[in-house]
């Protein structure tokens, strides 16, 4: 797990994501806003940002910066599995994890438009605003209440539905790389035994993102094995989590149309904690 964890931080939050995946990600966004059929205002629409952007940065910002929380959300994870810390920590954490990729997809699905890709920005931030707000309360912080208003309001006015589900990225993901035979992580899954009802229905409940992690207890603990059950599940996740970033960092790469030996580099090096979690979830599974 040391290694894993270290590779993760070498390799690829400080390797792979910088140098191949943020390069790849602006190409995509300037590319993929080039058929515009309107032009859309949306000055006002972002927090935070410089003035001087285009529509492609904040698009391609919009898109890096939940891969990249993803990708820091498994670094966490990885760290909690190393400490042994209660297995909640590590399946908390994977959600976040999961929740940002799915939104990630969500904004770069390669079958949308390029006008429904900028929709789909502004409902996301539109909702990242929203939380944001409820956590300064008008009272306590009046200044950065009312700006974070005045920019919802700016969203509102330029798209109207500021409506999202995760289940929206979720599904579209899994439509899109269920289809593909080449899914450089899932296809070679390692295959749940026939017992393991248990664990499948938990990944089950999981990936539904719909239910607080109470809800995860107690299903886990209605299981023979709680704890050895709870300690799959936590490298279960996490391993899926790494997975979804490979499949998103190599579409994005191709989408950019970067090199093929480039893509290659990006794919093999999230093959290394792919395959370490698999061989430490079999592990687990031959201690039970």
């Amino acid at each position: 797990m040391a290694d894993t964890l270290a590779h993760w931080g070498d390799a690829i939050y400080d390797g792979i994501m910088a140098e191949h995946v943020l390069p790849a990600v602006r190409i995509h966004a300037h590319a993929s806003l080039a058929d515009i059929r309107e032009p859309w205002d949306v000055a006002g629409c972002f927090p935070l940002m410089p003035e001087d952007w285009a529509l492609s940065d904040h698009y391609g910002n919009g898109v890096f910066t939940r891969l990249s929380a993803a990708c820091t959300s498994v670094r966490s994870a990885l760290q909690a599995i190393q400490a042994r810390i209660d297995g909640h920590a590590a399946v908390a954490i994977a959600r976040r994890a999961h929740e940002s990729l799915w939104q990630t997809f969500w904004l770069s699905n390669p079958e949308i438009s390029a006008d429904e890709r900028v929709r789909r920005l502004l409902v996301l931030t539109g909702r990242d605003i929203k939380e944001a707000k409820r956590l300064f309360s008008s009272t306590v912080n009046t200044l950065i209440q009312g700006k974070l208003a005045e920019h919802l309001g700016r969203i509102e006015s330029v798209t109207q539905s500021l409506d999202y589900r995760t289940r929206y990225g979720r599904d579209e993901y899994e439509d899109y790389y269920e289809q593909r035979a080449n899914d450089p992580i899932s296809a070679s899954l390692p295959p749940e035994p026939e017992d393991a009802d248990g664990p499948a229905f938990v990944w089950s409940m999981m990936s539904n993102m719909a239910h607080p992690n109470m809800v995860i207890d107690l299903i886990t603990q209605t299981q023979p094995d709680f704890q050895g059950l709870m300690d799959r599940v936590q490298i279960d996740l996490v391993s899926s989590a790494v997975g979804c970033v490979c499949n998103l960092s190599t579409t994005l790469m191709q989408q950019a149309q970067m090199p093929e030996d480039k893509v290659d580099t990006v794919n093999r090096a999230f093959h290394q904690p792919y395959f370490a979690l698999a061989q430490l979830l079999e592990m687990q599974r031959e201690e039970d």
